[in-house]
């Protein structure tokens, strides 16, 4: 996996819109409450252009798993997958990363071989992060800190 430096990038203005923020609220709302369906995920806000060039330009025009240079079909993936992480005995739940799906330190620039292959594997040792926990802050324990306001 590539390391990239995410504050060499601009945070895409459709990441931090008001829209992407309402997007992840919707799923905010329902995790933890039993059978309420969890909203689809808005693929529009993070496949767009303007992402995917940002995204580009972070991974040098590398795939972030293998760094296949750019063919014309590179796309933007989620790191952790938006739904339904599978762990290394098959287990999954459909929460398991949905509110990571318009996190823009969760998108990674890949190609369609990687993007394909990975589906939604993300095996982890121990136990997973808190349902609605972003990435651990590096300097802080490790400790966990919600990324939006709900």
């Amino acid at each position: 996996m590539i390391f990239v430096d995410r504050a060499e990038v601009s945070v895409p203005a459709s990441m931090r819109s008001d829209k992407t923020l309402a997007a992840y609220n919707a799923i905010a709302d329902v995790i933890g409450k039993t059978r309420r369906r969890r909203p689809t995920i808005n693929f529009g806000i993070f496949k767009t252009r303007e992402v995917k060039t940002a995204l580009k330009m972070l991974f040098a025009g590398k795939c972030a798993y293998c760094e296949t240079p750019d063919d014309g079909a590179h796309g933007v993936d989620h790191f952790r997958p938006h739904t339904s992480a599978a762990g290394f005995s098959g287990e999954t739940s459909v929460h398991y990363y949905a509110w990571l799906a318009y996190e823009w330190g969760n998108l990674v620039y890949a190609c369609t071989t990687c993007m394909n292959s990975t589906e939604n594997m993300f095996p982890v040792t121990g136990e997973r992060a808190p349902i609605l926990a972003s990435f651990p802050k590096f300097g802080n324990g490790g400790q966990f800190t919600p990324i939006m306001s709900v």
